[in-house]
């Protein structure tokens, strides 16, 4: 996979992403259910698609909260983990410095479901640090998760 196959993400890569099945039920069935303007926007910006032969094939992205702190998500595939996990595992620390050198963000946190162990796993290796506490009845259908977050150290400059 090259780097052109990453691209800003559009709605409908959302919906062509044959997802895993740790995320199918956590997802709506489709994007449109996803309907606020705000979303249009935060894919154009925060979010992009890898595709493959103009398959997406997976997504990832932040939800900005306020300035500097964002919620980032994945729409990932089985093709995407089976074939590109070390494109992918190598692109995300890429675009985290996007996030952080281009949009001053300092904090990128992330929820994962506790039965998707292949995913806390992932999440550490990113550099996302897991809190103790469970998110109880969290999820869409009642799961839990555990809230991941990276902070980016920096040092306030005197005015």
């Amino acid at each position: 996979m090259c780097e052109k196959l990453w691209v800003p993400c559009e709605r409908w890569h959302l919906d062509a992403i044959e997802l895993q099945l740790p995320q199918i039920d956590q997802m709506p069935e489709s994007s449109e259910d996803l309907s606020n303007p705000f979303i249009e926007g935060t894919l154009s910006d925060f979010a992009r698609t890898a595709l493959v032969e103009g398959r997406p094939i997976g997504a990832i992205g932040v939800i900005p909260f306020w300035t500097g702190v964002c919620q980032a998500w994945a729409c990932l595939s089985d093709e995407i983990l089976a074939s590109y996990a070390i494109h992918l595992t190598r692109q995300i620390p890429r675009w985290i410095k996007i996030l952080e050198e281009q949009h001053g963000m300092w904090r990128i946190q992330a929820v994962v479901d506790i039965r998707h162990a292949e995913a806390e796993r992932w999440a550490s290796l990113l550099g996302f640090e897991g809190s103790q506490d469970i998110m109880k009845a969290y999820g869409p259908n009642r799961e839990d998760f555990r809230m991941y977050a990276r902070v980016r150290n920096w040092v306030q400059q005197e005015s």
